[in-house]
Formats: structure tokens, sequence, C-alpha cells
């Protein structure tokens, strides 16, 4: 599998990762379809030992659009911090 860009359209996912040393609460992200639903999924068996597991509790539809990347090249990036994104910091996207 390759990393990927996945776009939440519309419904919600439920993101944990099993092998995290981070408390569950940071470990865990949800996603919201729309405005926000935009991820960057990179935890490839060639990066990850276990991967991650996804849940979609909504009782709406979840819709999504995966772009893997071009012979599987993760793009330049700088890391923020670890773990998923807050309500705080995605408050004014």
């Amino acid at each position: 599998m390759h990393a990927r860009f996945t776009i939440v359209l519309s419904g919600l996912i439920h993101i944990r990762a099993p092998d995290s040393t981070l408390a569950p609460s940071t470990s865990d992200a949800w996603i919201q379809g729309g405005r926000n639903g935009l991820i960057f999924a990179a935890d490839t068996s060639s990066r990850s030992r276990h991967g991650h597991f996804a849940e979609f509790p909504s009782d709406a539809p979840t819709v999504l659009v995966q772009i893997p990347m071009a012979n599987g090249v993760i793009p330049d990036h700088d890391v923020l911090h670890v773990g998923p994104c807050g309500w705080e910091e995605m408050i004014n996207l």
C-alpha cells in the first residue's frame, strides 16, 4: 500500500494507532467529512509495524477519495507534532 492523501467528503472516521505510545485521547483521530476532511496516510508497512484501525461510526454514508503518491514517495514535509491535530488547531481553518 502506498502513502496517500485521503479526502473525507462525508461521514465520520475514527482512526486509532494500535501501537501508539501516546495517551488514547491523543493517538485517536476523528475525521469529520467536509471542510476539515483532508488527511495524509503514511503508516504503510514500510514505515509502521501495525498500521492503524479505521472505524466508520456514523449512520450517514462515509465517502472517501484516496489519492496515492506516485511511486509511493512521501512529499517533503515538516512534522509539527506527534499525533493528530486537535480542534484548537483546526478551529479557524
